[in-house]
């Protein structure tokens, strides 16, 4: 929950029909201004209004009038979305508790599998240790019984020399001696061949640790991360997302390819034809019109009053940052391809590079990468929610999903629902909306497995084009190919 609260501030009952200004009773309403009116206000501020009728007169007409209703729908609209949140807090707060339980059973689990496979290992490793210590205490008997058959030889010859020393040297004796002789060489080789070859030795076993082992015991040194993630309340499946028109908008635009809602309620329209971004104040006036020299494309808000330009399919090839407040360009940035639709996220502006895919400029140190690499069509758009990313590709009738690092995660395609996907964005829930040249507006569920159609021509679509989702306001913005746009809020 965001740190900053409304403040409430309840009315004085016995003080609203009280002029603010002059301390009397309000008896007149000003329709022009939309204003009540005590008798000095009357003679003071509206003595020439045309519109100021009686108090009651007024009370009589707004009960029944479209506003009242209105009014009286979003009460009661509120009311119910309060205790919806209301209640699905109690249910979060009561199912912390087992998702605690659960964890610490899935760690146990986890302790268990752990424990388990190094049981497994110590059992083999046990195993191979046995194996070893008989086979190195067999070579080391074997090598032993060697040797004493070795020392009783020595033995012999010893004897052998002896006697003949005490004896005379007789033709038996010189052959015995030679015989010995012969024998003492063969010895002397083996003994040689026991010191030097290194195939003999005294032996022993040693254990080395598997680097393996020795990094879990060095750097695994948790299960895993406990996370708190806040959902949003009242989430919305697609199946119940309906759209309630807030007012049509005149965008003054002949071929709108990119659009944007600031959270000031402040409009943006890229027009492709004349090389510009209109900005529209909230009651629909034209704020400014900046010229940008190349047929624009996609928007992208970076913030309240930055937004990043795409330069569509002519030359120069390079991406604007304009400051709508200042009315300016604050930096250009060159690219190797003609861009389409952008998103911006955390300092990198991510764009459809037709032809070659995928693409991301840092706006910090320009550095440009590939995200992921196709052959991407003319007029592809772009959006994301958390770590996906969501692009359009109208002339394979396509959207299609991927992570930030470009791995496809799926791809929607049947001509029968979008024919010619345009542009697209994501809500607060993760839905995702596609605009259809085909005039359709559709919603697909985040899973990419579900649609339903929300708009269509009778509702006032004709070859749209664009469209963005403003998470503050839970507002939809639908802008055609020409002049007009739609403001819808997601009820």
């Amino acid at each position: 929950m965001s740190s900053k609260k409304t403040k409430i501030v309840k009315p004085v009952g016995s003080e609203l029909d009280l002029c603010t200004q002059h301390r009397e009773k309000y008896i007149k309403y000003c329709s022009q201004h939309e204003s009540p009116c005590c008798t000095k206000c009357t003679t003071e501020k509206h003595v020439s209004c045309k519109e100021v009728i009686s108090l009651d007169d007024a009370i009589h007409a707004f009960k029944g009038s479209v506003t009242f209703k209105k009014i009286e729908k979003s009460i009661a609209a509120t009311a119910k979305n309060i205790k919806q949140i209301r209640k699905e807090n109690e249910t979060s707060v009561s199912g912390i508790s087992e998702e605690k339980a659960r964890i610490e059973n899935e760690i146990q689990q986890a302790r268990n599998k752990i424990n388990k496979h190094l049981d497994k290992i110590q059992d083999k490793m046990s195993k191979e240790l046995v194996e070893a210590t008989n086979k190195a205490k067999k070579k080391s008997s074997d090598l032993n019984d060697f040797i004493i058959e070795m020392e009783r030889s020595i033995v012999e010859q010893q004897f052998k020399i002896d006697k003949v020393k005490k004896d005379a040297i007789d033709l038996q004796s010189f052959l015995s001696m030679k015989a010995t002789e012969t024998e003492l060489n063969k010895m002397d080789k083996t003994v040689n061949s026991i010191i030097n070859d290194g195939e003999d030795g005294l032996i022993s076993i040693n254990f080395n640790l598997d680097p393996a082992m020795e990094n879990l015991a060095l750097n695994a040194n948790r299960f895993g991360h406990v996370t708190m993630e806040v959902k949003p309340f009242l989430s919305k499946s697609i199946e119940e997302i309906s759209l309630d028109l807030l007012k049509p908008i005149n965008t003054q635009v002949k071929q709108t390819e990119g659009c944007c809602l600031l959270d000031n309620g402040t409009s943006v329209f890229s027009d492709f034809l004349k090389d510009r971004v209109t900005v529209l104040s909230e009651n629909g006036e034209v704020d400014v019109q900046i010229p940008i020299k190349s047929s624009l494309h996609g928007l992208a808000v970076i913030d309240s009053q930055t937004i990043a330009v795409s330069p569509g399919g002519s030359a120069p090839h390079a991406i604007n940052i304009v400051d709508i407040k200042d009315k300016s360009i604050k930096k250009t940035i060159p690219v190797n391809s003609e861009v389409d639709g952008m998103v911006y996220i955390k300092d990198n502006l991510i764009f459809c590079a037709r032809g070659d895919g995928i693409r991301k400029t840092n706006l910090t140190n320009g550095v440009t990468a590939t995200i992921l690499q196709c052959n991407l069509g003319q007029f592809a758009n772009i959006a994301n929610f958390k770590d996906k990313l969501y692009v359009t590709d109208r002339d394979e009738h396509t959207v299609t999903c991927c992570d930030i690092k470009g791995s496809v995660l799926w791809t929607f395609q049947d001509t029968k629902v979008l024919q010619r996907p345009w542009g697209i964005t994501v809500d607060k829930d993760g839905n995702i909306y596609v605009v259809d040249w085909k005039d359709k507006l559709m919603v697909l569920s985040a899973d990419g497995k579900r649609y339903k159609q929300l708009l269509s021509a009778k509702d006032g679509l004709k070859s749209p084009t664009t469209l963005f989702y403003n998470k503050r306001g839970n507002q939809l913005l639908i802008a055609n190919e020409k002049n007009t746009a739609l403001l819808y809020k997601l009820v």
